[in-house]
């Protein structure tokens, strides 16, 4: 059996793309599945404390073992000494795990140790796994130039040593593919019916329509848009649900401004969930917003939206180089200028809510396309196919 190895620092050790889907993945396909994660003291497993250790036994979840190294979060960050030891660490660990191949999916010192990887374990296969084009984030002030310099120096590295990449849209790719010779493969973050299954939706089951906000709500995610919406909208049925939370200057703005409003009760804020409970409430839903602003994020389509449509929700999307393509296509939700975006939503919104037809319509077309095209199981074929390039002597 071939041991895998994915390497996580800042990401959640129960992350949706590496843990419940891509680890699981592998696991139920035959490979021996470790999960190294960051360890801190108490026995806690990643930086956010997310589960402890009680005794010495591993611990297993869905046939993925969890693996650690510490993270001594005490050391000052100054000289990079932080940085320094705990990649140390995970080097020190994956010689002791010996893996056939490891999975890195994070800039910072996970690609740090993806570079230097060959020189420690030369017979390893390694694959780097873009969840986002890193390079927009790294542009603008002069201290970021010099950020993207070490980057891109870190990056070439990687690229040289890598066996194979992962990224979440075909644009990331094919920039990838002008860079290296190596297998690019896209995995978008479509979504299961083993990982989000049918069922019941939580809370009571009125006449209101609920608009969808899934993930973290940010400035650069459409916050202002979305609170503007709920002030414009005229159907009196409509509220907003956000799964998931806030930060604090968000939070702040977002009180104070529904206050002035007068649209604080057409908002349900979840607070952060673990990802098996996110499912009951997407699927109290009838429409789901994507408001990407960044421009990072116009470089993949977000979990959010494939989210939506595994529970046939119509997506209200901005313009956007991927999502606006398929919702136009499949005709399962409405792409919305980004000029005047609060008037676009909130009209787009109050058509779903008093077009009974309409909002039918586009909710089996949400329903059809996860079920034939952009599932999980799609993806997986994917995934397993470099694996299985790259570690030919496994048989699934």
């Amino acid at each position: 059996m071939k041991r895998v190895c994915h390497v996580v620092f800042e990401h959640s050790i129960f992350d949706g793309r590496i843990f419940f889907k891509e680890a699981v993945s592998l696991a139920r396909a035959g490979y021996e599945v470790v999960l190294l994660v960051p360890r801190l003291p108490g026995g806690w497993l990643g930086r956010k404390r997310e589960h402890r250790l009680t005794d010495d036994a591993p611990f297993q979840r869905e046939g993925v073992r969890f693996e650690s190294y510490p993270y001594h979060k005490w050391l000052p960050r100054a000289f990079g000494l932080r940085h320094a030891v705990c990649r140390r660490a995970i080097l020190a660990s994956l010689r002791r795990l010996q893996p056939d191949l490891c999975h890195f999916h994070e800039d910072g010192i996970t690609m740090d140790v993806a570079a230097d990887l060959k020189d420690a374990l030369p017979d390893t296969k390694l694959i780097f796994d873009y969840h986002e084009f890193f390079l927009h984030r790294l542009r603008g002030s002069e201290a970021n130039r010099r950020t993207l310099h070490r980057f891109v120096a870190t990056e070439n590295r990687v690229l040289a040593a890598a066996d194979g990449l992962i990224t979440v849209s075909d644009l990331i790719s094919q920039y990838y593919h002008t860079l290296t010779d190596k297998a690019v493969v896209t995995v978008m973050n479509c979504q299961s019916a083993r990982t989000f299954p049918a069922g019941e939706g939580v809370g009571p089951h009125d006449d209101s329509f609920w608009v969808v906000h899934e993930g973290r709500m940010l400035f650069d995610r459409g916050l202002r848009p979305l609170v503007d919406a709920a002030r414009l909208v005229r159907s009196p049925r409509v509220r907003f649900l956000l799964i998931g939370d806030l930060p604090r200057a968000e939070r702040a703005w977002f009180a104070e401004q529904t206050g002035k409003d007068g649209t604080t009760g057409r908002f349900h804020v979840t607070g952060m969930l673990p990802y098996p409970e996110v499912p009951a409430w997407l699927r109290r839903g009838h429409a789901g917003a994507c408001l990407i602003e960044a421009p990072n994020g116009l470089m993949g389509a977000p979990n959010k939206f494939f989210n939506y449509l595994r529970f046939g929700l119509p997506v209200l999307t901005l313009e956007h180089p991927i999502m606006g393509p398929i919702v136009r296509e499949a005709r399962c939700g409405e792409v919305l200028p980004r000029a005047d975006a609060a008037v676009g939503l909130a009209q787009a919104i109050d058509r779903l809510a008093t077009d009974p037809t309409r909002l039918a319509a586009m909710s089996a077309a949400a329903t059809r396309l996860f079920a034939e095209e952009l599932n999980w199981e799609q993806m997986e074929r994917r995934l397993l196919g470099l694996y299985q390039e790259l570690l030919p002597g496994h048989a699934n």
